[in-house]
């Protein structure tokens, strides 16, 4: 049995490419072994509320000088983090958005980078604490940014994430394009016809 994190960032929702590809993932996952586990989190309906000054000031505090201040700010925090941690494989489905990640997503990021939780440091360095762990975005972009060509849009989106995962130790991390979204013609087709022909092949190795 394998457990599934599924994340949907976009605002989108019947609209939605980057949500679309993702349920039809899950679908033909569970459907290639029944036994695996879902849980899913919409942080593009339900955002991740904004760091704050008292979030911070409780993060950085220590365990044995918890109050329930401090509990209550670190509550979501704390909700996600776990989640991290007890499943193994991540999906995120996410647009492209003004050549990087939507704002949904970044929030959802502040609040999983934690000391001690999902990073650990010492004197010279800091080290990811998820290990064994596998990390699928399914990306959307609205017009054709070529990452095949390693497009700078492309590669600055997908530097970012990876930079971000491997710093709290996801370091099997692949990702699925689907490019030209903005208009129905057939250059969008085949851009769906690429992206579901790579969902298929991730299914019974990943």
């Amino acid at each position: 049995m394998t457990n599934l994190l599924q994340i949907d960032t976009s605002i989108r929702t019947a609209k939605s490419i980057s949500r679309l590809l993702a349920k039809e993932f899950v679908e033909q996952w569970i459907a290639n072994n029944p036994n695996n586990v879902v849980t899913y989190r919409d942080i593009g309906q339900f955002p991740i509320p904004h760091v704050t000054e008292a979030w911070m000031d409780a993060a950085d505090s220590s365990s044995d000088k918890s109050t329930i201040d401090t509990i209550g700010e670190l509550f979501l925090s704390n909700e996600l983090v776990d989640e991290l941690l007890v499943n193994d494989r991540y999906l995120i489905a996410t647009p492209i958005l003004k050549f990087t990640i939507p704002s949904t997503l970044q929030t959802y990021i502040d609040l999983i980078i934690r000391n001690g939780l999902t990073v650990g440091n010492n004197e010279h360095s800091s080290q990811g604490l998820l290990h064994n762990k596998k990390l699928l975005v399914i990306a959307t972009q609205r017009n054709n940014y070529p990452h095949d060509n390693q497009d700078e849009v492309v590669k600055y989106f997908e530097s970012y994430l990876r930079h971000i995962f491997e710093h709290i130790g996801v370091i099997n991390i692949s990702f699925i394009y689907a490019c030209n979204q903005s208009t129905a013609n057939m250059e969008r087709a085949f851009a769906l016809s690429d992206a579901r022909k790579a969902i298929k092949g991730f299914i019974s190795d990943w």
